[in-house]
């Protein structure tokens, strides 16, 4: 007779704490996917955040998936506290987590920590590890992932060249934007 195996949560106060540890890595190295470059540079965009996230959240056993969201930039850049002109629509792929405590499955998004919370951006910081974390990137629909440098690559590179180009543009203002105000 076979046994069922039930996961072993690790203490939510570990979990709370690593999700900060990723969290307050300032947000920027846009296009840069890799997990230890975002911990070695302290620098890191969703993608590679995420991917730190659940290389961690999974070595301590906890169920965790990799999801993608499609998201419109105009959307966010008027949200900001100081918005930016985004004059067509222009479509980007935000990197999150789901993940099992429980039996229940939680949205995990650690994008911005305090730097960018002081900016005025919304964040995660006070996620309870009890419930769903608010995306940092209105996100129209998300999917599970198997890797994000690979399908965040493949996404992206789908992109028309216009569009692609607005992009890019996007987020080079959008690093101004954050550098301008956090050296102010």
């Amino acid at each position: 007779m076979g046994t069922i195996e039930s996961q072993v949560i690790p203490p939510r106060g570990v979990l709370l704490r690593l999700f900060l540890l990723v969290a307050n890595i300032p947000y920027g190295g846009v296009g840069q996917r890799d997990s230890y470059l975002a911990a070695k540079e302290n620098r890191a965009s969703c993608s590679s955040k995420h991917q730190l996230l659940f290389e961690m959240f999974t070595a301590l056993g906890v169920e965790t998936r990799l999801m993608m969201g499609e998201c419109e930039l105009q959307d966010f850049a008027a949200a900001l506290p100081s918005p930016i002109s985004i004059d067509q629509s222009t479509r980007d792929y935000h990197n999150f987590l789901s993940l099992k405590l429980d039996e229940q499955w939680y949205i995990v998004d650690a994008t911005f920590g305090q730097r960018e919370a002081a900016l005025g951006l919304r964040t995660n910081l006070g996620w309870d590890a009890q419930s769903d974390c608010q995306l940092a990137f209105p996100v129209r629909h998300a999917w599970e992932i198997k890797d994000i440098i690979t399908d965040k690559t493949a996404q992206v590179a789908r992109l028309p060249a216009e569009e692609s180009a607005r992009r890019s543009a996007f987020f080079a203002r959008f690093s101004r934007w954050l550098e301008k105000r956090s050296d102010a």
